[in-house]
Order: structure tokens, then sequence, then C-alpha cells
């Protein structure tokens, strides 16, 4: 099976074990020292994984474009609401 590039999402740190969600809405619990230093709530990691057998933590990397490519989605979907938002209580 080939490898490809798979995202995971910090979603928490606690008590050195990180909580990560896969693109594919996995949930992943992980020693906090097996991700790149500067890991923390919300970072996005990507590595290359052919989704068999234990996921190669030690080969990710902090993707940073990733990341602000998410934001900017958000943004424009709380943009699109806030336009149909009658009250205008729709923040971030």
């Amino acid at each position: 099976m080939p490898t490809e590039n798979r995202y995971f999402a910090v979603d928490r740190l606690e008590a050195g074990v990180a909580v990560l969600i896969s693109d594919r809405g996995k949930v992943f619990e992980v020693a906090s020292a097996l991700l790149p230093e500067g890991a923390r709530d919300g970072t996005v990691l990507r590595l290359e994984w052919d989704g068999v057998g234990e996921v190669p933590w030690a080969t990710a990397e902090i993707d940073r474009a990733e990341a602000e490519r998410r934001v900017d989605d958000v943004r424009r979907i709380l943009d699109a609401l806030r336009k149909r938002d009658p009250g205008g209580d729709v923040v971030m």
C-alpha cells in the first residue's frame, strides 16, 4: 500500500499525552514526547503513512501552511454565516 500525507490536529496536551484527531476523524492518544518540538493545542501535523500498522509519529512535521489554510476555511465559513445571521451574534 503506498504512503500518502496524512494530517493530524493536536486537540489537547495533558499530562504528557497528546490527543490527536486525524483528518478521517479517528482519535489517537500519543506520548507528547513523540511529537515535534513546538507542537501544542491546535498544531497541524503532517506525516507519510500508509494507514496500516503503527503511525510513524517520529516522522511527523508541523505544517503551518496547512494550519493557516484551515483557519482561512473557517473564517470563510463564519463570514458566510454572518451574512445570513439577522441577529449578528455569530462570532469566532
